[in-house]
C-alpha cells in the first residue's frame, strides 16, 4: 500500500477503490490473529493539520492511527505543490470521510456496522436510534450529551450497545479531536468485542441524515465543498481561517531548506 509523508504525517496515497476492495477487504475477512485490531482510520483535513501543529496531544492521536486518509482538497493540493518542488510525491486523490463511509456500508453489505456519536432525534443520547445510509439502515447511538465529559452511565450504555449489536465496523461521529480521542481510548474494548474497522466520520452523519446538504459534484470537483458548507453554517467562518494558515504552512514548507 502506497503512503506519502506530509506535514509529519503519513497519508494513504492510492484510490478509494483499492483501499476498500483490497486493503480493508482483507482486514474484514481475515482471522483476528493475523492483525492487531481494530484497524483505526482517521480523516485529517487542513483544519485538523493546523490544529495538530499547536496541539501535541492531537498530533499524537493522528500519528497513532493505523491509516490517515486525505480528507480535504487542500491536503491533495499541498502534496502536489510540494511534489513540484521536489519534496515528496503527490497524493493520488482525495479520499473524503463521507465517501469512504458510504463505500464501506455499500461494499460490505453482510458486515454488521454501527454509528456512535452525532445527534440523533431520540430524546436521550443513550437511547438507540437508526440511520439510513444508502440502501442500509445502521443502528445508531449518540452516546453522550457531552463527549468531553462522559458520565459512567453513558459509558455503560455505549458498551452495552456495542455488546448487543456485535458490529465489525464502527463509525465514530463526534468531530475532531473528540472522535479520534474516543477511538483510541476505546480501542481495547472494541478489540475485545470483535470490531475490525473503526472510521471517524465527523459531520457525515448530518449530511446522511439530511440535516445538511452535501455540495453538488461540480463544487466538490472544484474544491469548494467547504464553501457550500459555510453557506449552510455561517458560524463556521472562524474555523475557515485555518485554510489560510494551512496555505502559509504549505508555502513555508515548500521554500524551506
Amino acid at each position: 500500500m502506497l503512503t506519502n509523508n506530509l506535514f509529519q504525517f503519513t497519508f494513504y496515497s492510492e484510490s478509494i477503490g483499492i483501499l476498500v476492495d483490497q486493503y480493508i477487504d482483507r482486514v474484514i475477512k481475515s482471522d483476528r490473529e493475523q492483525h492487531a485490531l481494530p484497524l483505526i482510520i482517521f480523516t485529517p483535513n487542513p483544519e485538523q493539520i493546523m490544529m495538530a501543529q499547536n496541539d501535541a496531544e492531537f498530533a499524537s492521536a493522528l500519528s497513532s492511527a493505523d491509516l490517515l486518509i486525505p480528507d480535504g482538497v487542500g491536503i491533495l493540493a499541498a502534496s502536489k505543490l510540494l511534489a513540484f518542488v521536489g519534496k515528496g510525491k503527490a497524493l493520488h486523490q482525495r479520499v473524503s470521510g463521507i465517501d469512504l463511509f458510504q463505500a464501506l456500508v455499500a461494499h460490505f453489505v453482510e458486515t454488521k456496522a454501527v454509528v456512535i456519536g452525532g445527534r440523533s432525534d431520540t430524546a436521550s443520547a443513550t437511547t438507540p436510534s437508526s440511520l439510513s445510509v444508502g440502501k442500509r439502515t445502521l443502528p445508531w447511538l449518540a452516546g453522550y450529551e457531552d463527549v468531553q465529559h462522559p458520565t459512567n452511565q453513558e459509558e455503560r450504555a455505549v458498551e452495552a450497545f456495542l455488546k448487543s449489536e456485535k458490529p465489525k465496523m464502527v463509525f465514530v461521529a463526534f468531530g475532531a479531536p473528540h472522535q479520534e480521542y474516543w477511538s483510541l481510548r476505546h480501542k481495547a474494548l472494541l478489540n475485545t468485542l470483535g470490531v475490525k474497522v473503526v472510521l471517524v466520520i465527523g459531520g457525515s452523519v448530518d449530511v446522511v441524515s439530511g440535516k445538511l446538504k452535501r455540495a453538488p459534484k461540480l463544487l466538490r470537483s472544484l474544491g469548494l465543498e467547504w464553501l457550500f458548507r459555510l453557506i449552510q453554517e455561517p458560524w463556521r467562518w472562524k474555523r475557515q481561517l485555518s485554510l489560510v494558515r494551512f496555505l502559509g504552512l504549505t508555502l513555508r514548507t515548500a521554500v524551506s531548506e
